[in-house]
């Protein structure tokens, strides 16, 4: 009897998704940082980094702004060495023009519209700053970020600083419960409360005391606990709100730049403008930026999470799950 050898079909296995979280080379889908409104005026073109991406970003004649790639798709000149014409970019090599959709309407050194368009990207206004979605359109609003936002805060823009660690990594810190005892001295006195939700946020709720007698004068909590959430949102978000013993919504935006790191710019939406009040919310501030700063700034991240850990993974999950561009 002749014995069948039956050929085995090898399963072919699907290439993996390569890892978003803490990469350089790609890009989230979310809203970034451009610049602040008062250093785009009306007329002016402005040069940013957005990860492996060069934009610029313009204000037009009317006011509305734009942001598109870089290059002259003629040549691909620098578009942020032309000047503004009406809604469109003037290149200064040609002086070929590229609209606000990225098309190159006929000019007199371009009679026909025969090249590729430039990518644009939606673009919006903000709290004193100019932000810009990566992707053809925006999949959630800007004000989702803040939803419950007061508009009736006062807004105050602290200095842009670079971080030398990818934002991934600075806006999910405060997800990182864990390091509030080490380096903060501030110990939990309940576990935290953690909660997930769109657009693609997870956050933290606490209460915690401060060991150090000095800083809690100075922020008026004394012996009572400190109440607050931490919420990271879309890879280029982060926000703390403070509800007890006051009230205090500090901001954190992060655009990656080439080299991986954090451009970021921090805003404060303050209740008050007392002079006590603004003392706390500044002494609160340097509790929360100053060490974490420090130690992020020569951080070289690598996932080797525990089960403490299992907060800042769930958000390493949500920042992978998140459609590039």
């Amino acid at each position: 009897m002749e014995t069948l050898i039956l050929n085995k079909t090898t399963e072919t296995k699907r290439p993996q998704r390569e890892p978003v979280f803490n990469n350089p080379s790609l890009l989230v889908c979310t809203w970034y940082v451009a610049c602040r409104s008062r250093d785009l005026r009306h007329g002016s073109i402005r040069s940013i980094e957005l990860g492996p991406k060069r934009l610029v970003v313009y204000r037009d004649e009317s006011g509305q702004i734009h942001a598109m790639e870089a290059r002259c798709p003629h040549m691909g000149a620098d578009l942020a060495q032309g000047r503004v014409s009406g809604t469109n970019i003037q290149c200064a090599f040609h002086h070929w023009q590229v609209g606000a959709d990225g098309a190159c309407p006929p000019t007199p050194n371009n009679e026909q519209s025969i090249c590729r368009r430039v990518q644009h990207y939606p673009t919006s206004e903000r709290w004193g700053l100019v932000f810009v979605f990566n992707g053809p359109e925006a999949h959630f609003d800007l004000l989702d970020v803040l939803g419950n936002l007061n508009d009736d805060c006062r807004v105050k823009l602290m200095s842009p600083k670079l971080i030398r660690c990818h934002p991934h990594v600075v806006l999910g810190n405060g997800l990182d419960a864990a390091h509030l005892g080490p380096l903060h001295g501030v110990d939990l006195v309940e576990p935290p409360r953690v909660n997930q939700g769109e657009p693609h946020w997870i956050e933290t709720e606490i209460r915690a005391r401060l060991r150090n007698p000095f800083w809690s004068w100075m922020i008026g909590v004394g012996s009572q606990p400190l109440r607050a959430r931490f919420r990271a949102v879309a890879g280029s978000f982060a926000y703390v709100e403070i509800t007890e013993p006051f009230r205090l919504i500090t901001l954190f935006t992060g655009r990656p730049t080439r080299e991986g790191h954090c451009a970021t710019q921090t805003v404060l939406f303050l209740q008050s403008r007392s002079p006590r009040y603004m003392a706390r919310c500044y002494a609160l501030m340097f509790i929360l930026l100053h060490a974490d700063h420090h130690i992020l700034d020569h951080l070289d991240f690598h996932p080797g999470l525990t089960e403490q850990d299992e907060t800042f993974a769930k958000y390493l999950e949500t920042v992978n799950a998140m459609r590039t561009y």
